[in-house]
């Protein structure tokens, strides 16, 4: 176990040396001296396997979750490609009860040589605007209008699709960056372990016993097991609430689908369907877009790049890096931290 001495302080005093605390350089030796640990608690053999299979399970994570940021990229394209979808059937049943041509749309099964005759006689749209040739027709008027009405609603849908994709789906492709790299971001931490074990062992060695180098080794050791710990538990605590936050995010978001979809719905249904038929039409705001159809959406945003640096690093990290080569202090130059050994 790994016991770090905290002053107790009141929170307003916590206020007034929090800048001075920020301003400071991670923690360097003086971090060991407040440090406790039970005496020759050690054990090598578990230590060794402990930190190769942190190792090992380290560098799958990161495989694992790069695999995934690749995926969820593709599910937030595929969103885009929803929403392009849906705005394509509503253009085409606005198309379909107004008679107006869809640009870019697909005419398979269309006979081009009716396209554009100025001279056919008028009959797909009515005085009040139905889809019928018959004037004064409610039963057609109450159908166009309950198709205008879907071809509405399919927009809105359309737009949550977009949004989900560039707004909430970028979030959580941001987060994903967060728990992408273990095996780079622990570097430090294990060749700290690795080499201080490689002395510890001979520090120990019959004949040559050092028991001060021994101690020190111990309190280095103590604290990298312990930083593994806290790995192990921060892992779990962003998994965790990255997946229910996955979960929750397309919760919310299919259920704002649901409801669009059964206000359109329920205008088929008694009395909404019958009052529909009295009134004349009014053109849907989306009929000005048929020759222009919003089908060529922006590319997404990208999460940044993750950057390996100090930043990213877990403070106790830090303060292991900059502290166990000043604590042990050796002419050797071993581990990517030579300059403090």
């Amino acid at each position: 176990m790994l016991i770090c001495r905290i002053s107790h302080i009141s929170p307003q005093e916590w206020q007034k040396q929090y800048p001075l605390y920020l301003s400071l350089p991670p923690a360097g030796p003086s971090f060991y001296a407040n440090v406790y640990h039970p005496a020759f608690n050690i054990d090598t053999d578990d230590a060794n396997v402990t930190i190769d299979r942190f190792v090992t399970h380290a560098k799958a994570v990161g495989r694992g979750v790069q695999g995934l940021r690749n995926v969820y990229g593709s599910i937030r394209q595929a969103s885009v490609e929803m929403s392009k979808a849906q705005r394509l059937l509503s253009y085409s049943l606005l198309s379909l009860i107004t008679s107006k041509p869809l640009a870019s749309a697909p005419t398979t099964g269309i006979n081009e040589d009716d396209e554009g005759d100025e001279n056919k006689p008028k009959g797909h749209m009515n005085a009040e605007g139905a889809w019928c040739w018959r004037d004064g027709c409610d039963d057609c008027l109450r159908l166009t209008k309950g198709m205008q009405k879907t071809a509405e609603v399919l927009q809105n849908i359309a737009d949550l699709y977009e949004n989900h994709a560039r707004s909430t789906q970028l979030v959580t492709h941001e987060g994903l960056k967060s728990v992408a790299h273990p095996a780079t971001q622990y570097a430090g931490v294990v060749e700290t372990h690795k080499s201080t074990l490689a002395r510890y062992n001979e520090a120990v060695n019959a004949g040559t016993e050092n028991e001060d180098m021994a101690a020190r080794c111990e309190t280095v050791l103590n604290t990298t097991m312990a930083e593994i710990d806290t790995y192990h538990v921060q892992k779990n605590e962003d998994f965790r609430g990255l997946t229910t936050d996955i979960l929750d995010d397309e919760i919310a978001f299919y259920e704002q689908v649901v409801t669009r979809l059964k206000t359109a719905r329920r205008t088929f249904d008694s009395p909404q369907y019958e009052q529909l038929g009295g009134s004349s039409r009014q053109p849907s705001m989306y009929e000005r877009e048929l020759e222009h159809p919003r089908l060529d959406p922006t590319p997404l945003s990208q999460p940044c790049p993750h950057v390996f640096d100090s930043a990213p690093m877990r403070p106790v990290s830090v303060a292991i890096q900059e502290g166990v080569g000043m604590l042990l202090g050796s002419p050797t130059r071993q581990s990517v931290f030579g300059k403090f050994w």
